[in-house]
């Protein structure tokens, strides 16, 4: 009998001593400060315990592989104006692959969620001399889930490289968005004519083969290309970059609405100028899509390349 109690009362001190183990592992966060802490362990499993406020910090983008449950908070006033100093593999429609600099709240999301939190008043500003990648989120995103974001806010991004894209959610990559939403305004520049860019934009997504379901964007975009300009309300690019199995063969675009407009020009002798409500060009048919709308959305494409097409008083 003695056995038994003892053994009876071991394995509540084990579960007891799991059960704290657990709940060590995941991290409040309260401020601007444990935000940041984010990058020194970025494995880990955090959790918002009020809003946040970044007012005054220029945020360096962090590359994450956890869990940040937001518990229906804001983070509020991010700056961007730095590039992640490692860059990430990306991939254009013609298979080309480039190393490319990434911009955003995080750089790099692998296998990660982010859910149940809002990005308020957001700024991303960005100037490269290569190929880059911008999204208020995430610059890229591999595997990764994003469910219940709201966003706002705005992203400009100036470059000279071939690959370059900018989006109000996630700029490159795979996985889903989910129950989300963003007010946004986007700018590309083209800074190089001679490269003839291979340019996204997207109000979720400027690149990717991403399931968005009930994902509902409000975007201001503008983007004056020399290339080849890819830009959607919802997505720039749909476009299958993995090989193929069982477990990525086909995304979802399901229940999402898109409203305001896209202001672009594509100086080109091969003009080709992808810019609709949904998906700017769609690469490859492993995709379904239902019940989006698309009807307030517009496409303003200018003819005239005199000037950089920019938000009215943007300075």
């Amino acid at each position: 009998m003695k056995k038994i109690v003892v053994g009876v009362l071991l394995l509540v001190m084990l579960l007891v001593a799991g059960t704290a183990l657990g709940e060590d592992e995941v991290i409040h966060i309260s401020d601007a400060q444990g935000l940041l802490a984010m990058a020194e362990d970025p494995n880990g499993s955090y959790v918002l315990d009020n809003d946040i406020d970044l007012a005054g910090i220029d945020w360096q983008p962090i590359r994450f592989s956890g869990t940040l449950e937001g518990n229906g908070h804001s983070i509020s006033n991010l700056r961007v104006t730095a590039f992640d100093p490692e860059t990430a593999r990306t991939m254009d429609g013609n298979g080309y692959k480039y190393h490319t600099n990434l911009m955003g709240f995080f750089s790099l999301t692998e296998n990660a969620t982010v859910r149940n939190v809002s990005f308020v008043n957001a700024e991303l500003k960005g100037e490269s001399e290569d190929h880059a990648f911008a999204g208020i989120v995430a610059a890229v995103s591999t595997h990764s889930t994003f469910e219940n974001i709201s966003v706002s806010g705005s992203a400009y991004l100036a470059s000279s490289g071939k690959m370059v894209g900018v989006s109000g959610m996630v700029g490159y990559g795979t996985g889903s968005i989910i129950d989300s939403d963003a007010d946004v305004t986007l700018i590309f520049v083209d800074t190089n004519p001679k490269k003839r860019c291979e340019q996204y934009l997207g109000g979720a997504v400027a690149n990717g083969f991403m399931n968005c379901i009930n994902v509902n964007v409000q975007i201001d975009g503008y983007a004056s290309v020399t290339g080849f300009a890819h830009c959607g309300g919802l997505i720039g690019m749909h476009r299958q970059h993995e090989k193929r199995t069982n477990s990525n063969a086909i995304t979802h675009i399901d229940d999402c609405t898109v409203s305001g407009m896209i202001t672009f020009f594509e100086k080109n002798s091969e003009r080709r100028a992808y810019c609709k409500g949904i998906v700017g060009e769609r690469l490859n048919k492993y995709v379904k899509m239902s019940n989006n709308d698309d009807s307030a959305f517009v496409r303003n494409e200018i003819k005239k390349y005199d000037r950089v097409l920019l938000p009215e008083g943007w300075e």
